[in-house]
């Protein structure tokens, strides 16, 4: 019996052992597999739930259709397509201006006699090939962009340096800068510039003061279709012999007047300081058209 116990627990500590070397082996092939395990996601085999789900999600986002733009938002992009075309096509005229082509302009209408000038013959031939009106106010804006000093004549200088400026050596170009002429006369700021340019531009260069017909003439020009004002004011001149020049305040005030002045010139006051020849205009009127441009009631004063 006790050989028997003996050979029972020899071999239940052979079984022990033997299990004890297989726990050893079964741990290293695990650790030599977890070193050869693939980068997270490679070769992994998904559970069959999640790769049921990850195949619905990749065929519905290959069966998904991306909603239509609107009609609005294609338009905007036709838009900014077509801006940035043209940007680019200005872009490339204005790389490609020369100095020579614009010279041979200027030559071609250059006096004869006086070869740095073009004087008024040139000018008219050249608003001419134009199709422009030279009374047209944006001539006006031509010459103030060329800075040009004398009314009638653009130097040589100017003619280069203006036009060059512009980025313009061609009729053809030329024309094309009468849209942003246009623009700029229906900009306040711009407009003011180049109005109180026209001073300088129609005046004598020696001379400080304008003489009124010329004046008459640019402000009626300039003014008439923006100010009801200017038309009356334009009669008043007339009756005026004594009004042969204007000055430069006078000119400058003529515009700040109309732009700010009341349809009926309620509000005007004498004792402001605007030049003489506006408060004469102002009196003219409500003396001849009472109606219209009714007397301020005078205030009364309480203390005698």
């Amino acid at each position: 019996a006790k050989f028997r116990i003996k050979r029972c627990q020899a071999l239940k500590h052979g079984e022990l052992r033997s299990s004890y070397h297989e726990g050893i082996q079964i741990m290293g092939s695990g650790s030599s597999k977890s070193k050869k395990a693939p980068a997270s996601g490679a070769g992994t085999k998904l559970p069959p739930k999640h790769e049921a789900n990850s195949k619905g999600t990749h065929e519905a986002d290959k069966g998904a259709v991306k909603p239509p733009s609107s009609p609005g938002k294609e338009k905007e992009k036709e838009k900014e397509k077509e801006k940035s075309a043209k940007s680019k096509r200005q872009a490339a005229k204005e790389d490609s201006f020369s100095s020579r082509k614009l010279e041979e302009l200027f030559n071609k209408y250059a006096n004869a006699n006086c070869k740095d000038k073009i004087t008024p013959d040139g000018l008219t031939q050249f608003c001419q090939d134009l199709g422009v009106d030279p009374e047209d106010p944006t001539m006006l804006v031509l010459a103030w962009h060329l800075n040009a000093r004398d009314c009638g004549v653009f130097t040589k200088e100017e003619f280069l340096g203006g036009f060059e400026k512009l980025r313009v050596d061609s009729l053809e170009r030329i024309k094309e800068k009468f849209a942003l002429f246009r623009t700029e006369l229906e900009d306040k700021e711009k407009f003011r510039d180049v109005y109180e340019y026209a001073f300088s531009f129609l005046k004598e260069q020696e001379s400080r003061v304008l003489d009124a017909q010329l004046a008459c003439g640019m402000l009626g020009l300039l003014l008439k279709d923006r100010y009801a004002l200017v038309e009356p004011f334009l009669e008043f001149i007339q009756t005026r012999d004594n009004v042969k020049v204007f000055n430069r305040d006078q000119w400058n005030s003529m515009l700040e007047f109309c732009d700010t002045a009341e349809d009926d010139l309620a509000s005007h006051d004498d004792a402001m300081s605007w030049p003489v020849i506006i408060d004469e205009f102002v009196a003219w009127l409500r003396e001849t058209q009472p109606e219209k441009y009714p007397t301020p009631a005078q205030e009364e004063n309480d203390y005698l």
